[in-house]
């Protein structure tokens, strides 16, 4: 059987080589010149062979059959790529299905395994298929015929395993070796086929060439776009540039770009020039001096660069530069071509941009010239073309304008028609002798003219040699400069009127020249630099210049003097004494009336003074400005040693402050070296803090060594000097600055740490003040809170414990208590504490006894700055639970009258002074006045409540006799008003509101009092006249009610209780929200309470019928949300009619 299996398979090989030696036979590229049909065609064919294979298989068993369509298929896939092979998958596919059986699926799984792992290599190798390698194809073929080895399993376990036993070795012996045999046929094919396409762009390319050249162009740029359109269409691309090249510069100059790349491209202002250097792939060519491209550019490589946004997408690229003498001159690209470029492309535009290059060059010779030509003619200066002889042959127009002889005159004659008189024989034998030796002759003229005035003229007279060195022209270039002498004559004597001022000048004066190092400097610059002659000007006034600045004014001045621009600088410069000394330095550069730049001119002043005030202003303004951010004292004097120690560049400082009730020193701040020193009373410069306070002035020491000397111990070693500084105001000492430095500390810098102490002195002067206003202030903010707490009512219990509360706080204490007197047993009874620890404090003091007590009789205020040593004349309490130290007894007095007392307590040792008492002074007769004012308030508001009882019982009183005039509504007043009260709490209406909408109801009707009685109790209908008049009765309520301000507030429901949601209503017709909340409420209340009441001419409604008129009647009678409420308080229970 294996040898069957062999011998089959063999020969469907042989039939399937043998068809494709036909196809390649019979169906040549060059005969079909479509592309598209091409492929068509080659994919039936394909296909064809694939059913012819499949009609001579090995089977295996009915339904399971083997053949070489696998071979073809993905050889197919590999080598004529997707549409051929597409179209051989699907008849071959097909006609496997026709053929049915067990593995049907199975052989069409086979056939589009092969096809797709044959397109796969093929994207892999990016098409390069030509030289792949004999064991590469072996190897691929081995690959997809274990593929389908695999797929066999597809089919049932017990027949695959079977299926794979038998075929396995004939298919991996004969397969890959047809692979590997139609790779080479189809090889050799692609080879022959680009042999012609090569050969037949070659003859294009030659045609198109001779025929280019051969034309002729009006421009550069013309021909330049000519150029580009031919190299693409030789090239078969898409799209190309080519472009100019400077090497010099590195840049591309004239460069044409083709329309279809411009018309892809979206990118806006694109570049005039471009540089190679920073290039990417396009510009590889200019860099390697050689062609380059890729085929791939989607797939990254080494010379790849991100595309511009809006720029053409590129796949495939060529570009190759001219070279002339080893440079490049030119960079011609393309790009997009159907199909990869090659070193024949590459060869062939090369010849082709050769020859661009050289038309090039004939342009820009013929260019220039005509440029040269151009330029001769409108030359400012003469110019005069003579034979070897001296005949003039030639002159631009610029003769005739100096001379005033013509072109036309000029010609055959010598230019001794020129001739002044004012040269000697010998200087015309000397001018001679050097042009005819060949040499070039340089100098002044005086020539006259044709009207016989005197000229001066420079000339260079050059001769022009042939090839074989002999003499055949002469060129003379001259120029009339009569005007310039005498400008030049003219500047000699501003020069020296120049000298004479800048000699007599107070500033310093100087000035440079650009062709060389010497310069100009004035009598009082030599003085304040101590010049002396032949010195050096820019080398003695970069010495002198301060080292820390040197560098960067140095470097300031070069770049002043290269780009011609003015300069002000200021920096140190050594005096001739040694001296350091601050100068303004103005520069200006100078040109001449031409427009040459000549060099700098400047002027500077001496501004030390003016420096040291203006750096005592900066300080100040600097120390001022850090001190607005500063909240807290200690963040303040933290800011103050920072900046100092920034400003003057000191190396430690310290800011030291006197108590204003102490007159202990501390060192509230220290920064630098000194840092540690924060926070102590006990200062490392004692001896130098005693001078400064003693004397009042300044301290200045400076030492010669690298350590500090007697005086300045340990924790200020390594400053060489110290300065210290009093802070005064007003001459009240507030305390010493102290600053130290590694280095010496010059008096201007203690002018400077002078100036800042004024301002220090100043801000901590005005902060102490801004301190006491705000403890006014919060004492004041703390009365204000009592007489707040006096306004609102509050108890008088809470009152005084609001009392405690600030007064504690205030006075910055521990606790406080206050006892009120009672007249009727002369006790002090507690009244209210704050910050005790225990209840001791609420036992009652008797008059006399006790601090309190004691206080109380003597009616001053009593303190106790050590209560342990008083030992039984206080309460244990106080010292053992409570660890009271201090005690204050102020008696509360109000108009003569003793109210009682208030206690402070702290638990620490406290010195009250001046100030402190009388704060507590102040809260004590506040803490009286509230009091006596609480209990007069307290009687007020009983004699109110009275009132206010007297005034509900009147008008409830009003509403009985209403009740009692109008019997069929007995009782409905009372009815109504609590229902509305109800309703209201429903609706969220405050409680304060409610009192008067329960008046409001309760006087509802008052205004029927002014209705007739015949009127109000007619039992039958009601005219027109008599319905005007009872109508008028919200009137009549407002009139009466309103000129009562009791009853004001309450007149919302007596007036417009008949007022209706859609404006029908009376008396004023108000509409929705118009009507107050209170009527509409009540509106509703009262409707229903008529509704289900008997009438004299209508018995009562059900509740079911009154609600539905409630809810039929909301929008147009009632308001809408009103009538949901009612509804919805009547739904919960909660209403009983």
């Amino acid at each position: 059987m294996q040898d069957n299996i062999f011998i089959t398979l063999f020969e469907n090989f042989a039939l399937l080589l043998a068809t494709l030696l036909i196809f390649d036979v019979l169906i040549r590229r060059e005969d079909i010149g479509s592309p598209h049909l091409r492929r068509v065609i080659a994919g039936l064919f394909l296909g064809g062979v694939g059913v012819l294979l499949m009609s001579t298989p090995w089977t295996f068993t009915q339904g399971i059959i083997f053949d070489t369509r696998s071979v073809l298929l993905s050889t197919a896939g590999l080598f004529f790529g997707f549409p051929p092979t597409l179209i051989a998958v699907l008849i071959t596919a097909g006609y496997r299905l026709y053929l049915g059986g067990a593995a049907a699926l199975t052989g069409v799984a086979v056939i589009a395994a092969s096809a797709g792992l044959g397109l796969l290599w093929r994207y892999r190798r990016r098409r390069q298929l030509e030289n792949i390698p004999l064991w590469q194809l072996w190897l691929f073929g081995l690959v997809v015929h274990l593929v389908m080895l695999a797929l066999m399993f597809t089919l049932p376990r017990e027949r695959a395993v079977e299926v794979v036993r038998t075929i396995s070795l004939p298919v991996l012996l004969i397969y890959p070796f047809g692979n590997l045999a139609l790779g080479l046929l189809l090889q050799n094919r692609l080879r022959r086929e680009r042999l012609y396409h090569e050969n037949q762009r070659q003859i294009e390319f030659l045609q198109s060439s001779l025929q280019f050249f051969q034309e002729s162009c009006p421009s550069l740029q013309k021909f330049l776009e000519s150029a580009l359109n031919q190299a693409v269409q030789i090239s078969r691309s898409r799209v190309g540039f080519l472009m100019l090249y400077d090497e010099s510069s590195d840049r591309f100059t004239a460069s044409v770009v083709s329309p279809e790349a411009v018309a892809l491209s979206s990118i806006e202002n694109p570049p005039q020039f471009f540089e190679a250097a920073t290039g990417g792939l396009w510009a590889e060519a200019v860099r390697q001096k050689k062609a380059v491209w890729v085929n791939d550019d989607r797939s990254p490589h080494p010379l790849k660069k991100d595309l511009p946004p809006g720029h053409i997408a590129v796949e495939r690229f060529l570009g190759v530069p001219a070279l002339e003498d080893g440079r490049v001159t030119a960079l011609l690209g393309v790009a997009n071509s159907p199909e990869d470029y090659r070193a024949e492309d590459a060869l062939r535009l090369s010849l082709f941009l050769d020859g661009v290059w050289k038309a090039v060059r004939r342009f820009q010779m013929q260019q220039r010239m005509r440029l040269q030509s151009t330029a001769l003619e409108a030359a400012a200066s003469v110019v005069v073309i003579t034979d070897r002889d001296g005949r003039i042959e030639w002159v631009n127009p610029a003769f005739t304008r100096t001379t005033g002889y013509t072109l036309e005159e000029a010609l055959g004659q010598n230019p001794r028609i020129l001739k002044s008189g004012k040269h000697d024989n010998a200087f015309y034998e000397n001018l001679w002798n050097t042009i005819l030796s060949g040499q070039v002759w340089r100098g002044e003229l005086t020539n006259k003219r044709k009207d016989g005035r005197l000229y001066t003229e420079q000339a260079v007279i050059s001769p022009v040699c042939s090839d074989e060195g002999e003499i055949q022209h002469f060129i003379a270039i001259k120029e009339d400069i009569t005007e310039r002498r005498k400008a030049e004559e003219a500047a000699r004597e501003s020069e020296q009127r120049f000298a004479l001022m800048a000699e007599a000048a107070p500033v310093m004066i100087w000035m440079t020249h650009a062709a060389s190092n010497d310069g100009y400097v004035n009598r009082a610059w030599r003085e304040f630099m101590g010049y002396r002659e032949g010195d050096d000007l820019n080398r003695v006034w970069e010495e002198r210049i301060h080292p820390q600045e040197r560098e960067r004014l140095i470097q300031t001045y070069q770049q002043c003097m290269q780009l011609r621009l003015p300069f002000i600088a200021e920096y140190r410069l050594r005096r001739a004494d040694g001296e350091y000394r601050w100068v303004s330095d103005h520069g200006e550069p100078r040109f001449s009336a031409s427009g040459e730049f000549l060099g700098m001119i400047g002027v500077c002043y001496d501004i030390t003074e003016q420096r040291q005030q203006r750096a005592l202003l900066e300080t100040i303004t600097a120390l001022n400005k850090a001190l607005t951010h500063a909240i807290r004292p200690q963040d303040m004097f933290d800011r103050m040693i920072k900046e100092i120690t920034r400003l003057l560049e000191m190396d430690a400082a310290m800011l030291e402050m006197i108590h204003p009730e102490s007159g202990q020193i501390e060192i509230v701040s220290a920064g630098g070296a000194w840092q540690a020193l924060r926070g102590k009373s006990e200062s490392p410069l004692e001896h130098i803090r005693q001078q400064v306070l003693a004397e009042g002035k300044p301290y200045l020491e400076n030492h010669d060594g690298q350590q500090a000397g007697k005086g300045i111990p340990a924790p200020a070693c390594g400053c060489r000097a110290i300065a210290s500084v009093p802070l005064e105001v007003d001459y009240q000492k507030l305390g010493i600055l102290t600053v130290g430095s590694y280095q010496a500390i010059s008096p201007e810098k203690v002018e400077l740490l002078k100036g800042a102490a004024e301002v220090v002195a100043g801000v901590i002067y005005r902060d102490e003040l801004y301190r006491r206003i705000e403890q006014t202030a919060a004492r004041l903010g703390s009365l204000r809170t009592i007489d707040n707490s006096i306004i609102e009512g509050q108890e008088l219990k809470t009152v005084l414990r609001i009392v405690l509360e600030q007064t504690t706080h205030q006075m910055n204490m521990d606790a406080g208590s206050i006892f009120l007197f009672n007249p009727v047993n002369s006790l002090l009874e507690h009244a209210a504490d704050y910050g005790f620890r225990t209840r001791g404090v609420e036992k009652p003091l008797k008059l006399g006894q006790s601090h309190a007590g004691e206080a109380a009789v003597r009616r001053e205020i009593l303190t106790y700055s050590n209560l342990p040593a008083h030992g039984g004349e206080i309460a244990g309490y106080l010292l053992d639970e409570e660890a009271f130290i201090f005690q204050a007894v102020a008696p509360l007095i109000a108009k003569g009258q003793l109210m009682g007392v208030m206690e402070m307590f702290a638990r620490r040792e406290f010195q009250p002074g001046d100030e402190w008492l009388n704060s507590l002074q102040i809260f004590a007769n506040q803490a009286a006045i509230a009091i006596q004012s609480i209990q007069n308030f307290e009687a007020v508001q009983r004699s109110n409540r009275e009132l206010q009882a007297a005034y509900e019982a009147t008008i409830e009183g009003w509403s009985r006799a209403m009740d009692l005039r109008d019997e069929e509504t007995e009782n409905h007043t009372l009815r109504v008003t609590d229902l509305t009260l109800r309703l209201a709490r429903q609706m969220g209406v405050r409680e304060e509101d409610l009192i008067h909408i329960r008046r409001g109801a309760l006087l509802h009707d008052i205004g029927k009092l002014g209705v007739p009685d015949a009127i109000l109790q007619k039992t039958g209908a009601l005219s027109d006249e008599e319905w005007a008049l009872m109508r008028l009765h919200p009137i009549y309520a407002y009139q009466m009610l309103y000129p009562i301000e009791y009853l004001r507030p309450a007149i919302e429901i007596p007036y417009c209780h008949h007022e209706k949601w859609d404006g029908t209503g009376y008396p004023r017709g108000l509409k929705g929200e118009e009507i107050p909340l209170a009527a509409r409420i009540f509106a509703v209340v009262d409707v229903f309470d008529a509704l289900t009441s008997d009438r004299p001419y209508r018995p009562a409604w059900s509740i079911r019928d009154a609600l539905k008129y409630i809810q039929d009647q909301a929008g147009r009678h009632f308001d809408p949300q009103v009538a949901e409420a009612f509804l919805r308080l009547y739904g919960t229970g909660s209403l009983k009619i």
